[in-house]
């Protein structure tokens, strides 16, 4: 789930994980930019991929016509493989849930995301991680509530995944590596963020939203193409099996297609989804 500052958007996308409590700080310095590096495009951070209720979801003729975007997101390709320590929640405790998002992110997704990002002129800063405690949680993006069954959240005004600790144990009971699923997922988001891949602004449809949800559960799969193999009881069906449809999030069936899409190729030029046809995005 992604959040846009509250100024520019009423209400938050709950993660394309929400629902179904799908899961997942401190920012050490970020490593120098390689000789060639070149930063992308200036990052909209204008809306935050929700809808009042009652608002329709459909698209209109603007929305189905191929944005501009930086491609670099889709010349990145595959992540190299990386070796890192199985990303499983072993203690429940919020300090427990901490160690196992922050080891996540150092060890198995900045390894792989930033590199494959840096070969095409995109610095990619580890994002920050934030454990909420609370049934509610505030952010620059506006206020979060975990009683939405909401897991976890992104937000892009300060490029923070938040994560709330009631979901994550009880996401964590059906495996203990299925919230790397949903870490995963918004980690996805920031990648987005990174490379500009953010076509909507504060007018967009659901429709258009849901484009971009999509985007990260593909995203999350070209992860798990590699990164399953750090998992070794990893299967396929719990992640596919977890899904829920929502209109800002998507139907079960385009959820498990986007993901399988990025999981199957391995590849992010697969996560194309702002072009898709209608009819697999809905």
């Amino acid at each position: 789930m992604t959040r846009r500052p509250r100024a520019l958007a009423a209400l938050a996308a709950a993660i394309g994980l929400a629902l179904i409590l799908l899961g997942f700080a401190i920012r050490p310095p970020a490593p120098g930019p390689p000789p060639d590096y070149a930063p992308a495009p200036e990052v909209s951070i204008e809306h935050d991929g929700g809808r009042p209720d009652g608002e329709s979801g459909g698209e209109t003729g603007s929305e189905r016509s191929a944005p501009t975007l930086d491609e670099r997101l889709y010349s990145a390709g595959a992540l190299p493989a990386v070796d890192c320590p199985r990303p499983a929640v072993g203690d429940t405790s919020a300090d427990g849930l901490r160690e196992f998002a922050e080891n996540a992110v150092d060890r198995c997704l900045m390894p792989a995301w930033s590199p494959a990002l840096r070969r095409v002129g995109v610095r990619l800063d580890r994002p920050v991680i934030k454990i909420v405690t609370t049934a509610e949680a505030s952010s620059p993006c506006g206020p979060m509530s975990s009683k939405n069954l909401v897991l976890a959240f992104y937000c892009t005004d300060n490029a923070t995944i938040y994560l709330f600790t009631d979901g994550a144990r009880r996401y964590a009971e059906r495996a203990d590596w299925l919230p790397m699923t949903v870490l995963a997922h918004e980690f996805g988001h920031h990648v987005q963020r990174a490379t500009n891949s953010w076509p909507v602004d504060d007018a967009a449809s659901t429709g258009a939203l849901r484009r971009t949800e999509l985007q990260a559960e593909c995203l999350a799969g070209v992860w798990f193409a590699e990164g399953k193999d750090n998992i070794r009881d990893f299967a396929l069906g719990p992640v596919l099996g977890r899904y829920v449809g929502n209109e800002t999030h998507g139907s079960v069936e385009s959820r498990r297609r986007w993901f399988r899409a990025g999981f199957e190729s391995g590849d992010t030029d697969a996560c194309r989804t702002y072009t898709a046809p209608a009819d697999r995005v809905g």
